[in-house]
């Protein structure tokens, strides 16, 4: 893999997992950042504390999805590479 390519694939990483972390620690605020933009009135609405709750564990989901099987997927991908290749 190139510098630059490289370069980009972690920069897409580190704004993956901070959007994720965004999720967990904070939902209503990256609700409001989302979608608050398109109602005129943005405490009228939000959506439920449920609605926020599943923001939040959808984030460590993706968090950890993204943390443990990117890199796998990546070894995996070098491993399969190296052994069609030779």
């Amino acid at each position: 893999m190139s510098l630059p390519s490289m370069i980009l694939a972690s920069v897409f990483f580190f704004a993956y997992i901070g959007v994720c972390l965004w999720a967990v620690i904070a939902p209503r605020g990256l609700w409001r950042t989302l979608n608050g933009r398109f109602y005129r009135r943005q405490r009228d609405a939000e959506p439920s504390s449920a609605v926020f709750m599943r923001m939040r564990i959808v984030g460590i989901v993706a968090a950890l999805v993204g943390v443990v099987g990117i890199p796998l997927a990546v070894v995996w991908a070098m491993v399969t590479n190296a052994i069609v290749n030779g």
